[in-house]
């Protein structure tokens, strides 16, 4: 079929006719729910994002049960901070898999733009038991410890993460650290970080010039 010839050519990194194959497919169907998502992804992978949100939108009208699109619909709405929007995204999303992980970080960043810090803390943590590995949680979970300024039980977050996760995971959650040690203004503390950082990842100039600007 035409969505499975594009499933297999996004799979395979050619985002060209990805998208030809799913045209033909929404040619077929307009609202082929699993073919709007894919779409969603190839916008997303070119920084469309009018067309990612409008696409998200289709599939959500269209297969109300479609947990991926909901997902993403959701974590969009929370990047924009729209409050109502993340919380219906969040609550139909728990009524489908409440023990999914991803869905908890949704249910977690609902509550965060909804101005609940502790619900939001809970659910990070509740996502974190089910899979460890989730930094979008770890994240999250740091930078609502850091709003308090709580600056142990932060790091202490990014810490426990960094040791267990493995890259490009890891380096993610280290650049995070370092710009949470700026915002407490520990400027040692994130020269020390940034450093080693480039140590670690010497193909990357990203981090002699954030030594540069701490300066």
């Amino acid at each position: 079929s035409y969505l499975a010839d594009a499933t297999a050519q996004y799979e395979a990194g050619d985002l060209v006719r990805a998208r030809i194959q799913l045209k033909n497919a929404l040619q077929i169907d307009p609202k082929l729910a699993r073919a709007r998502y894919l779409l969603a992804l190839i916008d997303e992978r070119e920084q469309d994002y009018p067309n990612v949100l409008a696409n998200l939108l289709v599939a959500v009208d269209a297969d109300p049960a479609l947990l991926e699109a909901r997902v993403k619909l959701g974590n969009y709405y929370a990047v924009g901070l729209k409050a109502a929007e993340t919380r219906a995204q969040a609550d139909a999303a728990m009524k489908l898999a409440p023990n999914d992980p991803s869905v908890r970080v949704l249910n977690a960043r609902a509550y965060y733009v909804e101005g609940e810090r502790a619900k939001a803390l809970d659910e990070a943590r509740s996502a974190l038991k089910l899979d460890p590995s989730r930094t979008d949680a770890v994240t999250l979970t740091a930078s609502i410890h850091a709003e308090a300024g709580e600056r142990t039980e932060a790091l202490a977050a990014l810490d426990a993460a960094i040791a267990r996760v493995p890259d490009p995971d890891r380096e993610a959650l280290r650049r995070v650290r370092a710009t949470l040690l700026v915002q407490f203004a520990d400027i040692p503390g994130a020269e020390q970080e940034l450093r080693s950082m480039a140590a670690d990842y010497p193909k990357s100039a990203d981090y002699d010039l954030a030594l540069a600007r701490l300066y």
